[in-house]
C-alpha cells in the first residue's frame, strides 16, 4: 500500500504554511566530521573556532599551497552516505525531535540532501544560466536528493590559489580550541566539519547537512547562528559580482548564517591584506544591483520542490529519477521567466545505479 503524501499527515512541528513563503525554523541537529579521504566520522575532530585577527593581516596565500587537496566535487554524483550514515548512528535524537515515526518506519520530512544542491535551487530563481542535474528517489514518503556536477577545466596554477585562497586563509584565522593558533599543517578540504539540520521552506520540510567553516564560541546564541562562511575577494574589486553575492546569500540562508568573514586579496603580492564583516541581509542591498530578490528566489525553490514532488511517484529505494532545470536563454521578461522554472524529466535510470543505500535507510527506519 502506498504511503499518503507527507503534506497530507498532520505532524506536531509545523503549523499552517505562512502566508508569505520563507525559509525558517532553521534547526541545527547534531555534527559530524570527514576525513581526508570523504569518509564519515562520528565526532568532531574538524570543528574550528573564529579567532578575530588584526585589521592588516597580511597573510600569505601561497603558503601551504603546495600541500592544499581540494575537494572539488564528487565524480559525477554527490553521495548522501555521510548523511544517511549520521541519521542511522542518531534515531533516538530524530525520534526526540519528531524526525523519525519508529512506529510508521517513516521521517516526518519532506526532503533529505545536502546544503549544495538546496542552494542550487534557492539561486535558481535569480541566476538564468544555473544548469541543475538532479537525482531523486521517494522512499517511504521522503524525497533523496542529489546533483550530477560537471567535470570543469582544470584552472592555470594562479586561479587554482587564488581560489584556495579562502580556505586557507580559514586554516589562518581559526583553531581548534578557539583561543591560541595551531601550529600550521596542511590543509585538506575533504576534512571537513557538518552539521545536520532541519528547516521548512514554505510547506516543505528539509533535512540536510551544512559545511561548518568556522563558528564563534558563544553558548547562549543557537548554534548556526555562531557559524560563519569565510570568503576572499580581490582587492580591486570594490564591488561583490551579483551572481556571487547571490551563491553567498543563498549558502547562508539555508543555514540561517547571518555574517561572512571575508578577506580582501591583493593578488599582485599574493597576500590576504585585510578583511572586512558582510552580513547576509545586506548581500542584496549591497551588491545585488537589481538582478536578483529574496523573495523571488525562496518563491522559486519553493515551486521546484512541488515539482519534485509532482513528477517523483514511484516509491522504490531502487528508483532514481533524472530531472533536468535548464538555463534561461535571453533577458526580456527574465524575472517571470525565473520565477516561472520548471523541471524536465528524463525519466528513471534503466541501469543498476542508485545513491542511497537500501540497508542504510533500513537501519535509519528500523526496518527488519
Amino acid at each position: 500500500m502506498p504511503l499518503r503524501p507527507l503534506e497530507s499527515m498532520n505532524f506536531n512541528f509545523q503549523s499552517n504554511p505562512p502566508a508569505e513563503v520563507r525559509i525558517h525554523g532553521q534547526k541545527v541537529l547534531g555534527t559530524f566530521s570527514t576525513d581526508a579521504d570523504r569518509g564519515y566520522c562520528d565526532d568532531d575532530r574538524n570543528r574550528r573556532f573564529f579567532l578575530e585577527p588584526d585589521n592588516e593581516v597580511d597573510f600569505d596565500y601561497t603558503k601551504g599551497f603546495e600541500e592544499y587537496v581540494d575537494m572539488g566535487d564528487d565524480p559525477n554524483v554527490t553521495s548522501l552516505t555521510n548523511v544517511l550514515c549520521w541519521m542511522r548512528n542518531h534515531r533516538s535524537l530524530l525520534t526526540e525531535s519528531g524526525i523519525l515515526d519508529t512506529k510508521a518506519s517513516r521521517l516526518n520530512v519532506d526532503f533529505v540532501g545536502r546544503r549544495g544542491l538546496l542552494r542550487n535551487l534557492l539561486e535558481a530563481g535569480g541566476d538564468k544560466d544555473l544548469d541543475i542535474q538532479l537525482l531523486v528517489t521517494l522512499y517511504r514518503g521522503t524525497y533523496f536528493i542529489s546533483g550530477i556536477w560537471k567535470n570543469e577545466e582544470k584552472l592555470p596554477r594562479n586561479q587554482q590559489m587564488i581560489a584556495a585562497s579562502a580556505k586557507l586563509f580559514r586554516q589562518f584565522i581559526t583553531s581548534k580550541d578557539g583561543y591560541t593558533p595551531d601550529t600550521p599543517a596542511p590543509v585538506n578540504d575533504n576534512a571537513s566539519f557538518y552539521a545536520m539540520m532541519s528547516a521548512n521552506c514554505g510547506r516543505h520540510r528539509l533535512l540536510f547537512s551544512s559545511e561548518v567553516q568556522a563558528e564563534r564560541m558563544d553558548e547562549i546564541t543557537p548554534p548556526q547562528r555562531n557559524y560563519l562562511n569565510i570568503r576572499t575577494i580581490p582587492n580591486r574589486q570594490k564591488k561583490i559580482n551579483p551572481m556571487k553575492a547571490l551563491r553567498w546569500w543563498a549558502a547562508n540562508t539555508i543555514s540561517d548564517i547571518s555574517e561572512i568573514v571575508c578577506g580582501i586579496r591583493d593578488d599582485k603580492r599574493r597576500i590576504v591584506q585585510t578583511f572586512q564583516y558582510i552580513e547576509t541581509n545586506k548581500l542584496q542591498t549591497e551588491y545585488a544591483q537589481n538582478k536578483w530578490r529574496p523573495k523571488a528566489c525562496i518563491k522559486t525553490m519553493e515551486s521546484l520542490l512541488s515539482q519534485i514532488k509532482e513528477l517523483v511517484q514511484d516509491d522504490d529505494a531502487s528508483t532514481v529519477y533524472h530531472l533536468v532545470l535548464e538555463p534561461v536563454e535571453g533577458s526580456w521578461g527574465l524575472e517571470q521567466r525565473l520565477s516561472s522554472r520548471r523541471f524536465v524529466s528524463r525519466g528513471k535510470r534503466t541501469d543498476d545505479f542508485t545513491f542511497v543505500e537500501e540497508s542504510l535507510l533500513h537501519n535509519i527506519l528500523g526496518i527488519n
